[in-house]
């Protein structure tokens, strides 16, 4: 059975999600909707519109999407099941590109856009555990969850469904790793705004300069480290543990020869095709 791609766009305000999603689908001879997803915690269900006038459902439309959807979702609930019952979702497509919160539990291709590092600093720092109240009574919530594996999943996914991860949290091992982790006094932890970026299976440096670039290399580099420095996948990573090599790339959004766009596209464009195999 031929099955549809899902693709999640994620990344910073202003990182350059949309300019991606932009290229991607004039690059495709594939039917793609697109959606532009946003968890509201000022609604009580779930919510899909297609207002003409949204800026990024203009800019799908403009550049060759088949469908379109805003799709709001209580910041609360999970939203999977109600995201395929959308009439969004009844449209025939080969592929799903979600932009923005995410909906679904699983997608085929996470992918990360972000602007280069200021000069100077890094996508990783060592920072001091806090020791709070508020921090204590977390710990302290962890504790009686730990006994059981149904409520610490319960506990460290705040109830979204992700039930992906019940059978590894069966694993003595990995709850004893949990445990240290959050009592350690100093860990690695990523800048402002990048969190998620440990999930991608593909980062994508949006530069608009030789400068940027320059920096764009050195954001790559750090990247790198998310797989191969140990210390930093354990603390980064926690629960969310995946060894698969990060596709990582410096790309200026606004060429369509760019080495880097191409190969990036060209990623997305094989998670396509496994999809429908």
């Amino acid at each position: 059975m031929r099955q549809r791609a899902f693709i999640h766009v994620e990344g910073p305000s202003g990182a350059g999600k949309t300019a991606f999603i932009e290229a991607l689908l004039r690059s495709l001879d594939d039917l793609v909707i697109c959606a532009r997803a946003v968890r509201d915690g000022s609604i009580g269900r779930p919510e899909e519109s297609a207002p003409k006038v949204h800026p990024e459902l203009r800019r799908y439309r403009k550049a060759g999407a088949s469908g379109l959807m805003l799709y709001r979702f209580p910041a609360d609930q999970d939203g999977h099941f109600a995201f395929f019952e959308t009439e969004f979702m009844q449209d025939y497509s080969n592929a799903v590109v979600i932009e923005g919160d995410c909906p679904v539990e699983y997608v085929d291709l996470p992918v990360f856009v972000v602007r280069p590092l200021p000069e100077g600093e890094s996508l990783f720092s060592r920072v001091r555990s806090d020791h709070s109240p508020e921090y204590v009574s977390l710990i302290s919530s962890l504790e009686r969850a730990i006994g059981s594996p149904d409520d610490l999943v319960r506990f460290l996914v705040k109830d979204k469904g992700e039930t992906i991860f019940r059978p590894a949290l069966k694993s003595g091992k990995i709850i004893e790793t949990i445990r240290v982790k959050l009592s350690e006094t100093e860990r690695w932890v990523l800048a402002p705004g990048y969190q998620g970026i440990e999930r991608a299976k593909l980062v994508v440096v949006n530069v608009r300069d030789e400068d940027e670039r320059r920096r764009g290399g050195r954001l790559i580099e750090d990247i790198a480290r998310l797989r191969r420095d140990p210390a930093v996948f354990a603390d980064v990573n926690v629960i969310r543990s995946q060894r698969i090599p990060i596709t990582a790339v410096v790309a200026d959004l606004a060429d369509p020869k760019d080495a880097g766009l191409k190969k990036a596209l060209a990623r997305v464009k094989r998670a396509i095709r496994r999809a429908q195999e």
